[in-house]
C-alpha cells in the first residue's frame, strides 16, 4: 500500500523465522476458489457464494479451519481495525460501516458446519473465524466448502467501499488464513497499521453488474453474458492469494500491451492527461522490475485510477490489479511525477506480496520497505538521478533525500522496521520506519557497495522466494551470499532491528607546512552503530580533490594523518553522498575557511529538504 507523501499531496520481536511453506509446482493440485458476486449498485450490497477447494499443504492434520472476515473491521467503531487506526487512514475518515455476514457454511455434500463457526476470538472484533472439523483434514488431503455470505461495502475507507455509485470491492470474501508447515495457522485480526497475508490459489470469479457499467477485476476475462439488464463477466487468475474488482459506469479505458502482457487502464474522465504518465510508469516498470526481480508471471494487469471522490480506495496493490491515485491536471513550470510514483510503488507490489508473499502483518518491511526502495528506483530511471522529485526552476529535489529526510528528521523513528504492523501506535511512524527508513538503508547498501552486488542479491532474493512465505531471514541469508558471511548482522539487522544509523562527523582538521609539503591531521568520529566504509575527500584552495582516502575501520574515533604536495584547506566525510543514513550531513565537512560556502550550501540544501519530509496519515 501506499503510504502519502504528506509535501507531495498538498493538492491532493527478535528475528524468528516462520517456516516457509514450499510452492506448489504448476503441475500440483491447488487450493481453489470459486466466488461469485452480484452487486446491488442501490444498497450497496455484494451478494456472494464461495465455493472452496482446500488442500491442507502442511504436514499436520487440520482439526479446524481460520478465515479472515476483513469488512467486519468496519462493523462498529471498537473493532480492532477502527480502534488502532482511530477511524483514519491516510487523510480520510470513516464516514459510515459495513461487514460480511456469513448466512450459510456447509461441505459439498450438504454438512453443515455454521454451528461449529466461532467469530468472537478477539473481544469486540469479528473480523476472523474458526471452524470446528468432526473429522481432521490429513496432510495432502482435501475439503470442499460451500459459503453463502452478504458483503455490506462501507462508505469508501481503508482500500474499499463505495462513493456514489463507485464501487472498489476487495477483502470482501471469507478467506481461508495461511497455514504453515508446521500445521500452525497464522491468523490475526484486521489491524489498523496491518494488510494481509494469504495463501496461493486459483481463483474463478464470476461478476454480475447493470449493463453498461465497467468492471475490472484481479485475472483474465474469460466469458461475458447479457441478461435481464444484467451483465455477468467470469475471470480467471491461477496461483494468486486474492483477488479483488472495481465497478463504475464512468470508467474511460485505454489498453496496451508489454511484452505479453495485456494492460488495461481504467479512469475518469479528465484524467487523460495524467494517464500518459500511469502509463509509462506500467510500461517501463513490467520491465524493469522483470529484469531486476523476475519476469512478470501473469497474462494482465489492471491499473485503476478512482475518482476523486473515493480517495479512500487509492494507493493499494492486488494480485494483477494496482489501484494508483494522481492530479488530474498538470502544474506548468512544475515537473512532479506524483502520478507515476504511485503506479510505481503499486506496481513494485506484484513483486513484494504477489510474488513474494510475506507476511504483511508480522514483517510489513518486507512488502513495504522493499517496495517503496523498488518504486523510488524506478522514478529514478525514468527521470535520472536528482529530478525524479520535484522539479521546479533550477531547484531540484531527489526522492531518495525525501526518504532520507522523513526517516530521519527530527531522529530516527522510535519503533524500527522489523516490527510488527501492530508494535505502530502512529502512522506517521509507520510511515518514517517501514517505508522510509528501509528504503533509506537499501539505497545506502547501493551506493556504498554499487549496484551490481546490490541487484544480484534483492534479484536473488526475489527469485528464489517467488510463490513463497518468506521471512526476514531468508532476505538476509540472499545479503550474505551476494556481500561476505556476516553482511547481515553488519550493516542489515543494526537498521532494520534497532533503527541504528551511520552518523559522522568531522571534530578536528588542521593543516600545517611540513618539510617540502604539508601534513594535514583529520580527526572523524563515528556516532552510529552501523560503521560503514566511507571515502574522506582532502580539497585545495580552488575547492579542486587533493586526495581521496577510504575510512574503513571501525572504531569510533579515528585520527589520521595525511601528506600531501598542496595546501588541504577543507575535508568531507562520504563526499559522494553515499551513505544515507546520517543524521546530520552538516557536520560532515570541515574548512580552514571560516564560514565556507561549502557547509552554507549544505545547511541551505538539508533545510529545504527537511520542508518536504513524508507526513504520513
Amino acid at each position: 500500500m501506499m503510504w502519502l507523501r504528506g509535501a507531495m499531496l498538498s493538492s491532493a520481536c527478535v528475528v524468528a523465522c516462520v517456516a516457509s511453506a514450499s510452492p506448489a509446482r504448476a503441475d500440483e493440485p491447488r487450493t481453489h476458489y470459486a466466488l461469485t458476486a452480484d452487486l446491488n449498485t442501490s444498497t450497496h450490497v455484494v451478494h456472494g457464494t464461495a465455493r472452496i477447494h482446500w488442500v491442507n499443504e502442511s504436514r499436520v492434520p487440520a482439526s479446524n479451519l481460520y478465515f479472515h472476515l476483513y469488512l467486519n473491521g468496519f462493523r462498529d467503531d471498537e473493532t480492532v481495525f477502527m480502534r488502532e487506526s482511530r477511524g483514519s487512514l491516510r487523510e480520510v475518515e470513516a464516514s459510515g460501516h459495513g461487514h460480511i455476514d456469513v448466512t450459510s457454511l456447509a461441505t459439498s455434500d450438504g454438512t453443515n458446519l455454521l454451528s461449529a463457526a466461532h467469530t468472537d476470538l478477539v473481544s469486540n472484533d469479528q473480523s476472523q473465524m474458526r471452524v470446528d472439523l468432526a473429522t481432521p483434514v490429513a496432510p495432502g488431503a482435501t475439503i470442499d466448502l460451500v459459503i453463502v455470505f452478504d458483503s455490506t461495502l462501507p462508505p469508501v475507507f481503508a482500500r474499499t467501499g463505495y462513493a456514489d455509485d463507485f464501487h472498489m470491492v476487495a477483502q470482501w470474501f471469507p478467506k481461508l488464513a495461511v497455514r504453515e508447515v508446521d500445521g500452525a495457522w497464522s491468523t490475526f485480526p484486521f489491524h489498523g497499521m496491518g494488510e494481509f497475508y494469504s495463501d496461493f490459489a486459483d481463483y474463478e470469479l464470476t461478476l454480475t453488474v447493470p449493463d453498461g457499467w465497467a468492471v475490472g477485476a484481479s485475472g483474465r476475462q474469460i466469458s461475458e453474458a447479457r441478461a435481464a439488464g444484467k451483465t455477468t463477466r467470469r475471470f480467471r487468475a491461477a496461483r494468486v492469494h486474492d483477488v479483488a474488482w472495481t465497478a463504475w459506469p464512468h470508467f474511460r479505458e485505454e489498453r496496451f500491451d508489454v511484452d505479453g502482457v495485456a494492460v488495461r487502464m481504467l479512469f475518469p474522465h479528465g484524467y487523460e492527461g495524467a494517464i500518459a504518465a500511469h502509463s509509462e510508469a506500467t510500461r517501463r516498470g513490467l520491465r524493469h522490475f522483470g529484469r531486476m526481480f523476475g519476469a512478470y508471471p501473469y497474462e494482465t494487469l489492471t491499473v485503476v485510477v478512482p475518482p476523486r471522490n473515493a480517495l479512500g480506495a487509492a494507493g493499494m496493490e492486488y494480485p494483477t490489479l494496482i489501484v494508483s491515485q494522481g492530479m488530474w491536471f498538470n502544474m506548468p513550470g512544475i515537473h512532479y511525477p506524483y502520478p507515476e510514483y504511485v503506479t510505481a510503488h503499486e506496481l513494485a507490489h506484484e513483486w513484494f506480496y504477489g510474488l513474494v508473499a510475506s507476511n504483511e502483518v508480522q514483517w510489513p518491511f518486507l512488502d513495504e520497505g522493499l517496495t517503496e526502495w523498488a518504486g523510488a528506483d524506478l522514478i529514478r530511471t525514468m527521470y535520472g538521478e536528482s529530478a525524479n522529485a520535484v522539479t521546479f526552476g533550477s531547484t531540484t529535489l531527489s526522492i531518495f533525500e525525501l526518504s532520507r529526510a522523513a526517516a530521519l528528521w527530527p531522529h530516527p523513528p522510535s519503533v524500527p522496521p522489523a516490527r510488527p504492523a501492530y508494535a505502530f501506535s502512529s502512522s506517521r511512524v509507520y510511515g518514517a520506519s517501514v517505508y522510509a527508513l528501509t528504503a533509506t538503508l537499501l539505497e545506502t547498501i547501493k551506493r556504498v557497495w554499487g549496484r551490481a552486488r546490490f541487484e544480484q542479491a534483492l534479484g536473488t532474493y526475489a527469485r528464489a522466494q517467488a510463490f513463497r512465505h518468506p521471512a526476514p531471514d531468508d532476505l538476509f541469508k540472499a545479503f550474505d551470499d551476494a556481500y561476505f558471511a556476516g553482511f547481515s548482522d553488519r550493516y542489515l539487522k543494526p537498521t532494520l532491528f534497532d533503527s541504528s544509523v551511520a552518523s559522522t562527523r568531522i571534530t578536528g582538521m588542521y593543516c600545517r607546512a611540513h618539510g617540502d609539503g604539508y601534513r594535514t591531521e583529520v580527526e572523524v568520529v563515528r556516532d552510529g552503530n552501523v560503521a560503514l566504509p566511507l571515502w574522506i575527500a582532502l580539497y585545495g584552495k580552488r575547492g579542486e580533490v587533493v586526495a581521496r582516502v577510504p575510512w574503513t575501520s571501525t572504531e569510533r574515533r579515528l585520527r589520521a594523518t595525511y601528506e600531501t604536495n598542496v595546501e588541504i584547506y577543507a575535508a568531507e566525510i562520504d563526499p559522494d553522498h553515499h551513505n544515507l543514513l546520517d543524521e546530520n550531513t552538516l557536520d560532515n565537512a570541515r574548512s580552514t575557511i571560516p564560514e565556507s560556502a561549502r557547509p552554507v550550501a549544505a545547511r541551505l540544501l538539508y533545510l529545504f529538504q527537511s520542508m518536504f519530509r513524508w507526513v504520513v496519515a
